[in-house]
This record gives structure tokens, C-alpha cells and sequence, in this order.
């Protein structure tokens, strides 16, 4: 087991504390994810690599569903992400705000480019190979590193025996803070080329962002009866997760 420790020498004395097996790659808090994962990547030996989000659970079979993908030839193997028990109303809001789009989670199958970048990436398995194919460290995002694999011919598979519990939410700080920085950067990029009238045409544009969030998890849970409590009981936190969300992009294209 490979961990990618941005905490310090604290978290990686109790990493080591917890597990003999486990190897500690030092990363810096300020870099994207992508380049975090691509640093435990470029330590890792075997042909098949997977990649777990801190906050995810898996059960005893899920090496055994990613082992089945991969036997079939696919470079991707993606699972689904489903909410742990007892989840707050803000953890809730945190769960449709990141993963509505997996609700339901759909059946096993290959996937098509749309659906390609939008697996969650904290719950996959590469082929070695796939690596050769896009450079996971200066991608944007998991999107964009996604989206750039399908384009270089790497198969995705979604296989929903990969089944990983959304167990440990974020604290509230944590998630704002995150969903904030990531909707900047991501916003700082789109705007490299753009002029001030466009940059500020595409903030304004951003006002909209709460109430399309909202809509958005909103056609895709609540034909889902077992959601339909959860998300009108997280209904406001979902729209103050998105008004940071628009805050963080118009902040990002106004930046320069």
C-alpha cells in the first residue's frame, strides 16, 4: 500500500504506526491532486494500480471485481461510490454534490467518452500502460486527465462490483475550503486565453451556478426513492455548496 502524505511527519509517524506494510511518499499540500496521485503512481510496481480516496471504504471483494475488469483488457476499471450510514445533512449535501451523477450507479459496462471523465477518481484501477498514454501530475483535473486517456485510445470499464462507501465526510471547513480552491484554479485555467470582456462575461454567467447545481442533483436523485429524504434535507446545504462554487470561479476568472 502506497500513501501519499501531504500532513506532515506527524500523519507519517502514525501512518507507520498503523501499518509495517506501508510505503510513505512525501508530497506538498499545495499541489493539484493529480500530481499527488502521479507521485504515488511512479512508486508503485505492479502492472495493475489502483486508486483510493482517503475518505473511501472498500469491502473484502473489491480486489477481486478490479482483478475481473482488467482480465478483460480494459486500461480503466471505475467503480461506483455509494453514501455510508448516518450521514449529517451537510455530509449528504457533500455526497449529491460530488457524486449525483452516479445515482443510480448504472449497470457493468464499457463506457463512452462522456461517460469516461466523469468516473470518480478516487475509486479506480489503471492498467500500467494507461500512463504511458496521458501525464496524470499537470492535469487540471480528473476530468481533464480522464477526458485526455479516452482521446489517446485507453478503454474504460465500469464495473459496479468496485462498490466504495462515501464513510468519513469532510468537516465543513475542509469541503469549503476544497470545493473553493478547486473551482478557482479550475477557472483561473479556462481563462489564460481570454480577454477582461470575456473573462467578466463568463463570471457573471457564473451567478447562475447555485440554482443549475441544484437542478442538476435534483433530476438525478430524486427518481431514486431512497434519496428523496436525504436531498430535500440537504437542499440548503447543496445550495450553499454551490454558491461556493460560484464565488471560487468568478474569483478565478476575474483574477488577473
Amino acid at each position: 500500500m502506497i500513501v501519499v502524505n501531504c500532513l506532515g511527519v506527524k500523519a507519517a509517524a502514525e501512518f507507520k504506526l498503523a501499518s509495517a506494510e506501508v510505503t510513505l511518499v512525501a508530497a506538498d499540500p499545495g499541489w493539484r491532486i493529480g500530481r499527488q496521485r502521479d507521485a504515488g503512481v511512479r512508486k508503485a510496481t505492479g502492472d495493475i494500480v489502483a486508486v483510493l480516496h482517503e475518505r473511501y471504504q472498500v469491502p473484502s471483494g473489491w480486489v477481486d471485481a478490479v482483478l475481473k475488469t482488467h482480465a478483460s483488457d480494459y486500461e480503466v476499471a471505475a467503480g461506483a461510490v455509494i453514501p455510508g450510514a448516518r450521514l449529517s445533512a451537510a455530509a449528504w449535501a457533500m455526497y449529491f454534490s460530488e457524486y449525483s451523477h452516479l445515482c443510480p450507479s448504472g449497470a457493468s459496462g464499457a463506457l463512452k467518452a462522456a461517460e469516461a471523465r466523469m468516473i470518480p477518481s478516487g475509486n479506480v484501477s489503471y492498467k500500467r500502460r494507461a500512463f504511458s498514454l496521458a501525464d496524470m501530475a499537470s492535469a487540471r483535473s480528473d476530468l481533464e486527465f480522464h477526458s485526455a486517456l479516452f482521446a489517446a485510445g485507453a478503454r474504460f470499464f465500469r464495473e459496479t462490483q468496485m462498490q466504495a462507501t462515501f464513510g468519513t465526510p469532510y468537516s465543513l471547513r475542509e469541503y469549503i475550503g476544497e470545493r473553493f480552491d478547486v473551482s478557482r484554479d479550475i477557472a483561473i485555467e479556462r481563462a489564460i486565453d481570454l480577454g477582461l470582456a470575456q473573462r467578466c462575461a463568463a463570471a457573471g454567467l457564473r451567478l447562475a451556478l447555485p440554482g443549475l447545481i441544484l437542478a442538476r442533483v435534483a433530476a438525478r436523485v430524486c427518481a431514486e426513492e431512497d434519496f428523496r429524504k436525504p436531498f430535500i434535507t440537504s437542499l440548503p446545504w447543496i445550495l450553499v455548496f454551490g454558491c461556493v462554487q460560484m464565488i471560487g470561479e468568478m474569483s478565478g476568472y476575474l483574477a488577473r
